[in-house]
């Protein structure tokens, strides 16, 4: 994947070494596009030319290349997805305990700057104890190519394209709540539903520790909105994650200020929202002219493997990750079957 090549060969502590890839053109490509590297024409040749893998071929593959470089004391960094099944992390979770090296996860956006600081409000206390965080997964389906399309391996995904997508949902919301669980999930399926998905709308109920956390997938609408909002007990954070803007609101705040009885509340909230987009604008274009969020992932990733930080990326977020990814995409995979059942039911009475 061009974002992570790009990362490792950026990312200090690192030096990129090189690729491989079944389909060996691939390989040779991503080389000539990173002077200094190679083409590897076998996962063992890259295997001994390292001291960690990263994985960015389909969830369905990762476990076989996990305990293959696990085998050889190598650490692991995983694309999203980190596996397909729960079972799958479970057993490459136990083969890295048992050699003692660092399994990884792309769960890059929790380094966005606003993340980053919605992350700080709450460490401030600044909207009190968190009681309720939901995630709005809206997407156009014609602005999402793997949705409109039949990718095979995205299609035998639990759940099709939305299991590639929850996990970056899962572990935002995941750093809010605490921990997660997975709840009840009602799927949904129009006449008009794409080709990768069963349930082109999707509500999910999940706990989190000592508050509740709601997911909503939608891929019926014509707009693309991707908003993550935290509500406490003095307050809400709201982080709209394609703009890159995260707001803090505050009744108990605003309703302070003279002048609030006539004003009124909401257009206070309004400008308070509004007056926080210039400085979070001039911290977002910041960020931008320095290092993006998969390097400063990659760097993390090299710290934990030196021993000088936390794994970015702890076992027990990728567990809920995975167990919550597990369960969402049975809940779509079931209801998809009890409507072919009936259907066929129904065929079969006429």
């Amino acid at each position: 994947m061009p974002a992570h090549a790009r990362a490792w060969a950026h990312a200090e502590g690192a030096r990129l070494v090189g690729f491989y890839d079944r389909d060996a053109p691939k390989a040779r490509a991503a080389a000539a596009s990173h002077p200094g590297t190679q083409a590897f024409d076998s996962l063992e040749a890259l295997l001994a030319a390292c001291e960690l893998v990263d994985l960015c071929t389909p969830p369905q593959a990762h476990l076989e290349g996990a305990l293959a470089a696990i085998a050889r004391g190598r650490h692991v960094f995983a694309e999203k997805p980190a596996f397909d099944t729960f079972e799958a992390w479970e057993a490459a979770h136990a083969a890295a305990k048992a050699a003692d090296v660092r399994l990884c996860v792309s769960h890059q956006h929790t380094f966005d700057l606003h993340t980053q600081q919605a992350l700080a409000w709450v460490a401030e206390g600044r909207i009190g104890a968190v009681l309720d965080v939901s995630f709005d997964y809206l997407v156009d389906v014609a602005a999402d190519a793997p949705l409109a399309s039949a990718v095979p391996w995205i299609g035998a995904l639990p759940g099709g394209r939305w299991f590639e997508v929850l996990p970056h949902l899962l572990y935002l919301m995941r750093h809010f709540t605490g921990e997660l669980r997975p709840g009840p999930a009602i799927c949904q399926r129009s006449p008009t539903a794409p080709a990768a998905v069963w349930a082109d709308e999707v509500s999910a109920l999940l706990y989190g520790r000592g508050c509740l956390a709601r997911l909503r997938l939608s891929a019926r609408c014509q707009m693309d909105d991707r908003t993550l909002t935290v509500r406490g007990e003095r307050g809400t954070i709201v982080v709209n994650v394609l703009r890159g803007v995260a707001t803090l609101t505050s009744l108990r705040r605003v309703r302070k200020i003279r002048g609030a009885g006539v004003i009124g509340v909401p257009f206070l909230e309004a400008g308070s929202t509004l007056a926080q987009w210039v400085p979070d604008r001039l911290r977002h274009f910041r960020g931008r002219s320095g290092k993006d969020n998969h390097t400063r992932m990659a760097e993390a990733v090299v710290r934990a493997v030196r021993g000088e930080g936390p794994n970015p990326t702890p076992a027990d977020e990728i567990a809920d990750v995975m167990r919550c990814c597990a369960a969402i995409g049975a809940a779509i995979d079931g209801a998809r079957d009890q409507a072919r059942d009936a259907a066929r039911r129904a065929e079969t009475s006429r």
